[in-house]
């Protein structure tokens, strides 16, 4: 009886963190809150999504000289590019495939789905890199979504309104590479 009531107590305990919102990754790291955030950055795409530095929990997970990598809860984009000069301004349409993809939530048959979108094998879109000095990065990109898979299960979304682009915009992201 006493491990009925245990877990009884666990179920509720469980579902009351549900309900606060614990599924949404609140861990303290997670990223710092909109205010500590150094550098800005914004992320929009064709569908109305957006998310920035002021949205909550916003992080720099991986900031290089031709990789930009930003979130904000479950938010996230990712972009590698080569092709760009070692230093100063630079532009490209030469995507790194495997590093280039969009995390958000859609709207898909009425229901609120978190999805991570790809794009085609030879990724549709630019990078431009405005700035480049020993500590951060500041610049924009645009690349186009072909494929949506379910966040959890990666099995195919139907987005009707695939194709769709992707867009970010970054000033003074400070490098962690």
């Amino acid at each position: 009886m006493r491990i009925s009531i245990v877990a009884l107590y666990s179920l509720m305990f469980g579902l009351s963190l549900t309900a606060c919102g614990a599924d949404e990754d609140v861990t303290p790291s997670a990223g710092a809150a909109a205010s500590d955030f150094d550098g800005q950055f914004l992320v929009t795409d064709d569908l109305g999504g957006e998310f920035s530095h002021q949205s909550p929990r916003p992080r720099a997970r991986f900031v290089g000289d031709s990789t930009v990598d930003v979130s904000a809860g479950r938010h996230q984009i990712r972009v590698s590019v080569d092709g760009l000069p070692e230093t100063g301004a630079g532009r490209t349409t030469d995507f790194n495939r495997n590093n280039t993809m969009y995390t958000t939530r859609i709207e898909v048959d009425g229901q609120s789905v978190w999805v991570g979108c790809d794009p085609a094998d030879v990724v549709q879109g630019w990078f431009e890199r405005t700035e480049l000095t020993e500590a951060t990065i500041s610049g924009e990109f645009e690349f186009e979504v072909i494929r949506c898979g379910d966040y959890f299960s990666d099995e195919e979304v139907a987005v009707p309104q695939l194709p769709f682009r992707v867009r970010a915009s970054f000033q003074n992201l400070p490098l962690t590479e």
